[in-house]
């Protein structure tokens, strides 16, 4: 399952970013885009919607969720712990 496209929209639609994601450096730090702390949990919210999983407490932390990267590796991990990707 191809998870960026995903964060991509999710992110487009839920952030101040809006569609400069597509044209962002998957390690661009997202904070430094002006996502703040409420945006940041639409986007997780809708994340585990879209996905049909939830983020562990102990997924949930900022490291996990500074740029692209970070975000898909993370819910690639807990997709595959679920046998939800391949």
């Amino acid at each position: 399952m191809e998870v960026r496209p995903i964060i991509c929209d999710i992110i487009n639609s839920n952030t101040v970013i809006g569609d400069r994601i597509y044209n962002l450096d998957e390690n661009e730090n997202l904070l430094d885009q002006g996502i703040d702390s409420l945006q940041m949990m639409r986007v997780i919210v809708t994340l585990e919607q879209a996905l049909k999983f939830e983020f562990r407490d102990e997924d949930l932390l900022m490291i996990n969720f500074s740029n692209i990267s970070s975000m898909e590796s993370c819910i690639k991990t807990i997709l595959a712990n679920t046998n939800k990707i391949d």
